[in-house]
């Protein structure tokens, strides 16, 4: 039987979903508007339009769920500030009291999502027993040339691993899952959401079945982590519904940018979505890495 071939995902894509492409965004408009200020003619003021262009369009594209007035602010203030900057006759200290709110809002924007990329703490443990809970790249669809990786994370820890996954599983389908299986100490691992994403999920059904999912993987003796999703752009309202959720049970949420990181490189995947078996074994790394601490039989 042939190996199928493996497939990368467009780096951009992957800048994007990690949460990079914000940051890279926020950083663009701030050295936009820092030069425009610093160097005022012509030639530099059109290369400015054009980065904060570039910029803001990162940013939009990144679906970060920041507070919902943040944005907006942040765009009038740039808004006003670079075109404020093009009239020559300004003075530097006029020019000053518009360009220093927009450097201070993009400081501000990027200081509240920063918290979120910063690795939390892995649970408490340690617990021999995993519970997985997952999608198609948790559960694979049988072109994968190599183990899955609940299967590498056993082998590795020698924790037992019991594997829930399901290829097409969306919230809901996880949550009837959890419902009919008897679960004891241990540590679960939830990879869900992104069938939701892609089926276009009402966001209200998505919150009431991810809180009721957590609700019910939760208990005496057990500690729950959930990976973050790197999301399609315009989906911020997703990524604030896991985060809300996550944050009202109190798990851990591993940042998106890991994540993220296993569809880097061309040997990711079998279609540019579901994993290859270095994929797997790009994930199971990725596990041990963040929970690892967590695990031992």
């Amino acid at each position: 039987m042939p190996k199928p071939r493996s497939r990368g995902v467009n780096p951009l894509f992957i800048h994007l979903g990690s949460g990079a492409g914000f940051f890279s965004g926020m950083g663009i408009v701030a050295l936009a508007i820092g030069l425009a200020f610093a160097l005022p003619n012509r030639w530099m003021l059109a290369g400015c339009d054009i980065a904060v262009a570039v910029g803001m369009l990162l940013v939009a594209l990144s679906s970060t769920p920041l507070p919902p007035y943040v944005l907006p602010v942040w765009f009038v203030v740039t808004l006003v500030a670079i075109v404020a900057l093009h009239v020559r006759s300004t003075s530097m200290r006029t020019r000053a009291m518009f360009a220093g709110p927009a450097l201070a809002s993009c400081v501000i924007a990027s200081a509240i999502e920063l918290p979120h990329h910063i690795t939390p703490d892995p649970p408490a443990g340690p617990f021999n027993r995993l519970y997985v809970f997952g999608d198609s790249i948790t559960a694979g669809i049988g072109r994968e040339d190599g183990p899955r990786w609940p299967s590498i994370v056993q082998r590795d820890t020698g924790v037992t691993v019991v594997d829930l996954a399901i290829s097409g599983a969306r919230v809901d389908d996880m949550t009837r899952v959890a419902g009919r299986t008897k679960l004891g100490d241990g540590l679960v691992l939830i990879e869900i959401g992104g069938n939701d994403m892609f089926r276009r999920t009402d966001v209200g059904s998505y919150e009431q079945e991810l809180d009721e999912l957590l609700t019910r993987v939760t208990g005496p003796g057990r500690a729950v982590a959930m990976f973050e999703l790197p999301l399609m752009p315009f989906h911020a309202e997703m990524a604030r519904v896991q985060r809300r959720v996550s944050a009202k049970h109190g798990i851990m949420l591993i940042p998106k940018r890991y994540f993220a990181s296993v569809f880097a490189g061309a040997d990711a995947t079998v279609d540019g979505l579901h994993l290859s078996g270095r994929g797997h074994q790009r994930m199971a790394q990725i596990v041990e890495r963040v929970v690892g601490k967590s695990l031992k039989p």
